[in-house]
């Protein structure tokens, strides 16, 4: 049995005494605050709590620990503070814990490595601090793995190189250090891996490049030194097009709890019954594309992204680049990359943004940009960048000239306004020249006015020729006003 419910201002939230056994409690997404107070009677069948996106604060209950037949608990997106409870690690069943958007602080408790049946695990954006704990390395079974936005610090244990089913690592923003494990190559199921702002240093490992099923890499704002090794630009999952991405696991026949929490929807009742754990969230990423940090949800259906900004990287950037013909967001900008552009990019017809800004790029920029249809965002600034701007295509004139400031020797439009007088962007239709019309005759403005009066002309004779009683009124009227102009 499942209750969704929406409440506004509960203060405190308090679960107890409900009248009926429940396997689901959805209460996410209204406007409950104060502390989270957790009875006993009608709880213990308790499967999913679903309490983000709320106001609850306070510290996460030791009362928890007795709803050990919870598999999915949900407390994202809310005010709680306070270490995180050990009370959790008693919790041998569950599968789904997302805690993340909360001003949670301490270390992460090793505890947590209990979980045996964990598949997904969202700690991110808190205060937490500390090392990763090495026994992180026990959760087998975890799939998705968030400790985004802390003040972690320390290396990534080498223990976790267990965890072989993971397809999500998202570690951003800490302080984490040390080069970038090789091991990694052993998640071979490995679709997200999001290293940015941190401080991993050394050359760019090889083996990652060898992780087919890949298709977000962001390794942008660190110390990594080095060329692009041409594997990185050959990611099976960026070079050819599937049939069907639209769910995480789905291609291994694993059926997913769609719920996107963020949105507050409610939670559907097909997550109830012996497959509880095989239905989860779709993914929700934040990146930083298109010149700022966005917000993807879904972001197994929707998005491919290869993120090396902000990094110490040098080179030319090999023809190779042409082959990821299904990625969406490409980033280099920030780093001491050399040589021309290459052609080949052309061939990237999915691009949506692309930014090599702030690099050391020379030559001409290749025409072939101008055949990339849903290219919306381009940042060429400061290389040394030259001649004209390719006018081949829809694309290029539509542009800011912000998007290829700091290359002194690059002409024509944007850079030169001038030059853009006889181009008409695709959005803006052209404007009419009404003196240029006027020395072919009437312009159109005056056809249409004439047209008008002669329309107006047009019905009042013929109200005045079929309705007789209308003419004679009409015309009696004139008469009496001719009389008292003449007197």
């Amino acid at each position: 049995m499942g209750i969704f419910i929406g409440i506004d201002s509960i203060e405190p939230v308090t679960i107890t005494s409900i009248p009926l056994p429940l396997n689901v409690l959805d209460l996410s997404a209204n406007e409950l605050n104060g502390p989270l107070l957790l009875g006993i009677q009608h709880t213990v069948n308790l499967e999913v709590l679903l309490l983000s996106d709320n106001k609850i604060g306070g510290s996460i209950p030791v009362s928890l620990e007795r709803l050990t037949s919870l598999k999915l608990l949900d407390l994202s997106n809310n005010q709680l503070r306070g270490h995180i409870a050990d009370s959790l690690c008693e919790l041998q069943s569950l599968e789904v814990l997302h805690l993340q958007n909360n001003h949670l602080s301490g270390h992460i408790p090793a505890g947590l490595a209990k979980l045996s049946a964990l598949r997904f695990l969202n700690l991110a954006n808190n205060d937490l601090e500390g090392e990763i704990p090495k026994d992180f390395g026990n959760l087998t079974l975890l799939l998705s793995f968030h400790l985004g936005k802390n003040n972690l610090q320390g290396l990534l244990p080498l223990s976790l190189i267990e965890l072989s089913q993971l397809e999500v690592l998202d570690v951003a923003e800490n302080n984490l250090t040390g080069n970038i494990p090789d091991w990694i190559a052993n998640y071979s199921n490995l679709q997200v891996l999001v290293l940015r702002s941190n401080n991993f240093r050394g050359n760019l490992p090889l083996q990652i490049g060898k992780i087919a099923e890949l298709r977000v890499l962001d390794l942008s704002s660190n110390l990594l030194t080095g060329e692009i090794p041409n594997s990185y630009l050959n990611f099976s999952a960026l070079v050819h097009v599937e049939e069907d991405v639209s769910v995480l696991g789905e291609n291994r026949g694993e059926r997913y709890f769609t719920r996107h929490y963020r949105g507050g929807h409610a939670v559907s009742d097909t997550v109830l019954g012996e497959n509880i754990g095989r239905k989860y969230y779709l993914e929700d990423l934040d990146l930083i594309t298109k010149g700022s940090e966005r917000y993807y949800g879904y972001v197994f259906s929707s998005m491919t992204c290869i993120d090396l900004s902000n990094n110490r990287l040098s080179g030319h950037l090999s023809t190779e680049i042409g082959n990821l013909k299904v990625l969406m967001f490409l980033n280099l900008s920030r780093n001491s990359f050399n040589g021309d552009i290459p052609g080949s990019i052309g061939n990237l017809s999915q691009l949506e943004s692309l930014d090599l800004s702030l690099n050391r790029f020379s030559g001409k920029i290749p025409v072939q940009l101008g055949s990339l249809d849903y290219l919306g965002y381009l940042n060429l600034s400061y290389n040394n960048l030259s001649g004209v701007i390719p006018q081949q295509g829809l694309h290029m004139i539509t542009f800011d000239k912000s998007a290829f400031s700091g290359n002194p020797n690059l002409r024509g439009c944007p850079v030169e306004s001038w030059k853009c007088s006889t181009h008409h962007s695709p959005l803006t239709p052209p404007t009419i020249d009404v003196k240029e019309d006027a020395k072919q005759g009437f312009s159109w403005y005056e056809l249409s006015i004439g047209w008008s009066i002669m329309a107006g002309f047009l019905a009042v004779v013929l109200v005045l020729t079929f309705k007789a009683n209308w003419r004679k009124k009409i015309f009696d009227q004139m008469d009496c006003v001719i009389q008292s102009v003449l007197g």
